[in-house]
């Protein structure tokens, strides 16, 4: 499993439809925050600029800085 593609799919996959009806998907956040501190600088990059692609105002981009 690549982590940072892992990522990108949560952040992505259902970014916007569940957050409307529950608030996000709960089981997302801790899997970023766990995966985060084993990134390197290149996947953060990647994952930082695929994500702001799709969804520019993703909560996860300021904390891929």
């Amino acid at each position: 499993m690549v982590p940072e593609v892992l990522l990108f799919f949560k952040a992505t996959a259902y970014f916007g439809i569940e957050e409307q009806m529950t608030g996000g998907r709960f089981q997302d956040e801790p899997d970023f925050l766990a995966l985060l501190p084993h990134l390197t600088e290149e996947q953060r990059h990647w994952l930082r600029e695929s994500t702001s692609v799709v969804h520019p105002d993703h909560p996860w981009l300021s904390r891929l800085s």
